[in-house]
């Protein structure tokens, strides 16, 4: 009786607590380089042996270490299955600027940071006659230039026409007439005019707005507000 018991031990209990009867433990390779992994002790004395079945771009594995194996640290395996297959690293994927041209900015902004988040963009806005303002104009470095994490890359995003500029002068005190021909003609803004009570004479100018001083965009309007002589 005692020694069939000791068999049915053996033969249904002894596996489970001995980790399988004849398996092997694999060894945990990854983060090593091939050459380090196939002289570890831990394979050695195992008898496996390392295999390279590819290789992959990785931001966070060194070039030539291993990524991942197969079959999976510490699973066990049979005494005859002593190869180990490992996935090493080619380092970084290379990157290249993509041709954001023509973009909305912040459409660009978002495929900058696809290509890698450690990217940094620098907004320059700048005038442009062909370009619709918001969109970008170009970029440095240019479309197809090889970039890598970290790097600056400068957006260059129209802001529309560039348009001239002027310095008003007053016209209050003029006529209403002489003022805003003066305006239009001479300094290519748009007037509207608007009559209150005052005690000037009938069609003086007698506000300004903006005032004679201010720097306008040419093409901006400035109101005046007329006497209409009536207090």
């Amino acid at each position: 009786i005692a020694g069939i018991g000791v068999l049915l031990w053996m033969v249904f209990f002894s596996p489970i607590f001995s980790g399988g009867e004849g398996k092997l433990a694999v060894p945990d390779v990854r983060g090593q380089s091939v050459e380090e992994a196939q002289s570890s002790e831990e394979v050695t004395s195992k008898g496996f042996t390392i295999e390279v079945g590819a290789t992959a771009a990785s931001d966070s594995v060194p070039e030539g270490d291993i990524i991942s194996q197969e079959p999976a640290a510490q699973s066990l395996v049979d005494q005859t299955d002593r190869v180990i297959t490992v996935t090493v690293s080619a380092g970084a994927a290379e990157l290249y600027m993509p041709d954001v041209t023509g973009d909305l900015y912040d459409d660009a902004w978002t495929e900058l940071k696809s290509q890698n988040k450690d990217l940094v963009i620098r907004r320059e806005d700048e005038a442009s006659e062909e370009v619709t303002a918001g969109r970008v104009i170009r970029t440095s470095p240019t479309a197809g230039s090889p970039i890598t994490a970290g790097d600056t890359i400068t957006v260059y995003v129209s802001s529309g026409p560039d348009v001239p500029k002027v310095t008003l002068i007053s016209v209050v005190g003029e006529q209403v007439a002489s003022a805003r021909d003066t305006l239009e003609k001479e300094f290519n803004v748009a007037v509207t005019v608007s009559y209150t009570d005052s005690d000037q004479p009938e069609g003086t100018v007698i506000r300004q707005n903006p005032a004679g001083g201010t720097e306008v965009d040419q093409g901006s309007t400035v109101s005046l507000q007329v006497s209409n002589g009536s207090r």
